[in-house]
């Protein structure tokens, strides 16, 4: 216990005295302690402390990007580039799912970098969002597409990727039209434009559910539902969406014996016929999403 408290104090001078913080790139510091008001010139270490401490702080590795392993990627490809030209090809003939767009009116900004004067033109690019059917490592993503690693970046939000293809929210670039998207993704950029706030986006699977005919399956909400992009705001509405269901299948049964005579065994013919209906439609989305899929 006693070597324990001495090696926690000794780790703790040494970190104040050479100014070793893991969250900055040391180099030579010129700026005072703000315990002492010293200035430290010499003794500073001449390595980022990301590599002195990187079993400690993992994170602060930029190769902890190799060891992400998810579904979604984004891409920067460079016409001027045969390998990255290759890959576009490869996209559109692999039948992947992604949305692509060409960059050849953006400029530099004042703040973007140094070398460049703002309104300077930038190369034309590429954007690309990739979504693969299993989680990957990006390595192997770019041995498959014969191009750097370092092209492929996790994507943490697909709606925000796919809105910036456009430069949606961003005022101060140049707005793309978003038919110049191709990839099966670009539906769903479509239907993100269309509905641009949460509300609209739940209207819209509300007006889904009312617009279905004869009884509606769950199931079947849920694949246009994903094919619409919308399957994070029907996730969120939880048990709401069988509540609606309810509802519409309710207001389906009480139409298709409304304006007939009560007979015997007449109400449940009727019911036996929408749900047969109901069938049906939930078998050919099945088919379309499988299809889709």
């Amino acid at each position: 216990m006693v070597y324990i408290v001495l090696y926690t104090i000794l780790w703790k001078w040494l970190l104040i005295s050479v100014d070793l913080c893991p969250f900055q790139c040391a180099g030579r510091l010129d700026r005072p302690h703000t315990g002492t008001g010293r200035r430290h010139y010499d003794i500073a270490p001449a390595v980022p402390c990301s590599k002195l401490l990187k079993r400690s702080f993992p994170m602060s590795n930029p190769s902890h990007m190799d060891k992400t392993k998810t579904r979604t990627w984004v891409m920067v490809l460079y016409p001027e580039d045969p390998s990255h030209q290759n890959c576009i090809s490869l996209l559109k003939q692999s039948g992947y799912d992604f949305a692509c767009i060409l960059h050849d009116k953006d400029t530099w900004d004042e703040d973007e970098s140094p070398d460049h004067a703002p309104g300077d033109p930038k190369k034309p690019h590429w954007h690309v969002v990739l979504k693969v059917k299993s989680p990957r490592y990006r390595k192997p993503l770019a041995e498959e597409f014969d191009i750097k690693p370092q092209c492929f970046e996790p994507c943490r939000d697909v709606k925000k990727a796919l809105l910036y293809l456009v430069h949606d929210g961003y005022d101060t670039k140049f707005q793309y039209d978003v038919n110049d998207v191709f990839g099966p993704l670009s539906s769903q950029l479509e239907t993100l434009l269309m509905c641009d706030n949460e509300g609209e986006r739940v209207i819209e699977i509300v007006h889904m559910i009312d617009q279905s005919p004869g009884l509606c399956t769950y199931r079947e909400i849920l694949l246009k539902a994903c094919r619409a992009g919308l399957y994070g705001d029907f996730r969120k509405l939880g048990a709401g969406v069988r509540y609606l269901l309810d509802e519409h299948n309710d207001e389906i049964k009480n139409e298709l014996v409304s304006d007939r005579k009560p007979t015997a065994g007449a109400y449940e013919k009727a019911i036996s016929q929408a749900e047969f209906t109901g069938f049906v439609c939930g078998c050919e989305s099945r088919k379309k999403g499988v299809q889709n899929l």
